[in-house]
């Protein structure tokens, strides 16, 4: 599946992006953070995209799998993102555990 480009339709933060960008055109715009080069930048990118091919949570491939989509309060998706860089799981991965351990230790009478 191919993401399409974000724009002013589409995209929530398009005046924040669009302030940056002008910022940056302006010579004004200070980057934070530490620039990754060589060896370093490779393993951060390696760690962010995870093993090409990984089997998930042990189990192998069974065709296709029910895909939800549900949407997160910015604070709870950026600890999510943190964690999951952090753990070396992808998003998908950490969600998919998240789902197996909450319902492995909740019950309901349903």
């Amino acid at each position: 599946m191919t993401q399409k480009p974000p724009t002013k339709a589409n995209d929530p933060n398009h005046e924040m992006h669009e302030a940056m960008a002008d910022q940056a055109e302006r010579g004004e715009f200070e980057p934070t953070g530490t620039p990754l080069r060589g060896e370093d930048a490779k393993q951060y990118l390696r760690e962010l995209m995870g093993k090409p091919g990984a089997k998930r949570l042990g189990q192998p491939a069974q065709g296709r799998s029910p895909a939800w989509q549900v949407r997160l309060p910015n604070e709870i998706a950026d600890q999510a993102a943190a964690f999951a860089l952090a753990s070396g799981l992808s998003k998908s991965d950490l969600m998919r555990e998240a789902m197996a351990e909450y319902l492995a230790t909740h019950t309901t009478t349903a």
